[in-house]
């Protein structure tokens, strides 16, 4: 109450909310409530309301934190947006972003997250978008949510809940979110198919990154990822329907960095690593493999990739699917790490793929790529945030520099 200078009346709209009771201690106010989730909301709510401001959400299950970060910087470039720091894209994140509005921020720009169904739609209830984003449908959080349709249900939520007026901004390339009609909703799409309303023409890999054209404007981002690409897109659209000039947006996206454990690159003893270890899923999981096969290094390409989590009764068929894909890549050596990836390391030496290892342990890993790795090399690491794969790098160094 003090903290955030919540007005007297919030409160009582809390207590009529929820049937709960507070009393004031020393100048300070107290709420019981049933469920402080729900409270948390109802406060978020309530202040959000108070705001006349666009917001856009961003949600999908592969590159929506890189995205959301690409909006608020080409957004910075004429408003005065607020963001979600991190991944606080929660029913416990996404209202503290929000009991952050003030009046000198004139948008919003809001990461949803989820892993089962009811979660998108509490969270666009609170935060009340007007601008929806879905990046992809991807085989993620299927402990829960069972397969591809369950994942497009529970990320269409969000869609569900714009009105008329308010604008739907999908993945042109994505077959699932292709099926998406509503009525009075505007229905834009970006992409690489001809089906797009922000399409990337002549794209060409640089040694710093990609650049493209849409629109017959030219356009640079310094991300080794493919999907990246995508990204970038949703992000110029956003700039153009906020107005933001062309060139500005270029240059906002020109200057955009990886965010942590995001596809950062360093140079270890003339080894290059690429630490995408923030987390991992199928759909991450092959443009990470896309991206390494087509490096261009002049070395070895290597891949470390650790267990794939919350794919319930099909992890075993995934990971193997991402085995046959490393065998049939061009990637040179490959390093699984972890129970459920050991399926992906089967799978690739079914395939006939060479110089391949199933590690328990990431000090186990760590010490193979001590062996293998030479100057010139490219070393890819990846797995689910649990793993903790960032730490196959650390060991690395540590036995490197013995």
């Amino acid at each position: 109450y003090q903290k955030y200078q919540l007005p007297l009346n919030l409160l009582c709209y809390v207590k009529k909310r929820l049937g709960c009771d507070f009393k004031s201690v020393k100048g300070a106010r107290f709420m019981a409530v049933d469920d402080t989730v729900t409270a948390l909301g109802d406060l978020a709510h309530f202040h959000r309301e108070r705001f006349d401001i666009p917001v856009v959400a961003v949600s999908g299950s592969n590159g929506k934190t890189t995205t959301k970060e690409m909006i608020e910087r080409v957004l910075n470039a004429g408003w005065r947006p607020l963001k979600n720091y991190g991944t606080e894209n929660n029913l416990i994140g996404v209202p503290f972003t929000l009991l952050k509005l003030r009046r000198d921020y004139d948008s919003l720009v809001l990461e949803l997250g989820m892993n089962r169904r009811g979660e998108i739609k509490r969270l666009a209830e609170i935060s009340r978008p007007s601008i929806g984003i879905i990046m992809n449908i991807g085989p993620t959080h299927l402990q829960y949510l069972k397969d591809l349709n369950g994942v497009y249900a529970a990320k269409k939520e969000l869609l569900d809940f714009l009105g008329r007026g308010d604008i739907a901004l999908l993945n042109g390339d994505d077959r699932i979110l292709s099926r998406f009609k509503k009525r009075g909703l505007k229905i834009l799409r970006f992409g690489i198919g001809n089906n797009s309303d922000f399409r990337a023409e002549d794209i060409r890999k640089e040694d710093y990154g990609w650049s493209f054209k849409v629109s017959g404007a030219p356009y640079l981002i310094k991300l080794a990822s493919y999907h990246d690409i995508y990204n970038a897109l949703a992000a110029i659209a956003i700039g153009r329907i906020f107005g933001i000039p062309q060139a500005k947006i270029k240059e906002a996206l020109s200057s955009y960095v990886s965010l942590d454990k995001r596809m950062v690159k360093s140079i270890i003893e003339g080894i290059e690593f690429l630490d995408d270890t923030y987390n991992s899923n199928p759909l991450s999981m092959r443009s990470a493999i896309d991206t390494l096969s087509n490096c261009g290094s002049t070395g070895s390409k290597v891949l470390v990739s650790g267990d794939m989590l919350e794919l319930g009764g099909k992890s075993a068929y995934y990971h193997s699917e991402i085995g046959k894909l490393v065998a049939d890549s061009g990637i040179d050596k490959f390093i699984s790490v972890g129970k459920m990836a050991r399926n992906s390391f089967l799978a690739a030496k079914k395939q006939g793929m060479e110089n391949i290892w199933s590690c328990r342990t990431k000090t186990e890993a760590a010490d193979i790529l001590r062996k293998i790795v030479k100057p010139r090399d490219v070393v890819l690491v990846k797995g689910s945030r649990s793993m903790r794969m960032e730490e196959v790098i650390r060991c690395f160094i540590t036995f490197y520099t013995r």
